[in-house]
């Protein structure tokens, strides 16, 4: 009997241990990615508004040509919001602006409705990739 007390009580603590793990994981990865309500302060330097149309004009076109043909795929998205982003620098908000404000429309959990305006099924690790490959690739 002793031996089954010590054995469920060493299980109820094991899951314990490994739950409160699990939430201290999932609260500091949503605390890395959130963008920052002042970009300049997150991203480096970028480029003016007409480079940064001619820099993702090109790398819509190669995505584009990419996925012509193709059944829908992950790529689809990050298409969305590459153009999503061309269209608001167009209009005349900032980049670090418009990258954040349109990642913000993909992803839940950065305004205070847990909707997105875009609604998608796509992983959190894959939109960070986007972000991130987004920075750099307006970046000067």
């Amino acid at each position: 009997m002793k031996n089954f007390l010590f054995k469920s009580r060493l299980g109820v603590l094991l899951t314990v241990c490994v739950f409160a793990f699990g939430l201290g994981l999932t609260e500091s990865s949503a605390q890395k990615i959130v963008p920052s309500s002042n970009p300049a302060e997150v991203k480096p330097e970028m480029v003016d508004g007409s480079d940064a149309m001619t820099r993702l004009n090109q790398e819509i076109g190669a995505l584009e040509a990419f996925l012509q043909g193709k059944l829908p795929d992950q790529l689809d998205y990050k298409l969305k919001y590459y153009n999503c982003v061309y269209q608001s620098i167009e209009q005349g908000e900032a980049v670090p602006t418009a990258i954040d404000v349109n990642y913000m429309r993909f992803v839940p959990g950065f305004t205070d409705s847990p909707t997105v305006e875009i609604p998608n099924n796509l992983p959190l690790a894959l939109w960070q990739g986007y972000y991130a490959d987004i920075v750099l690739l307006l970046k000067k």
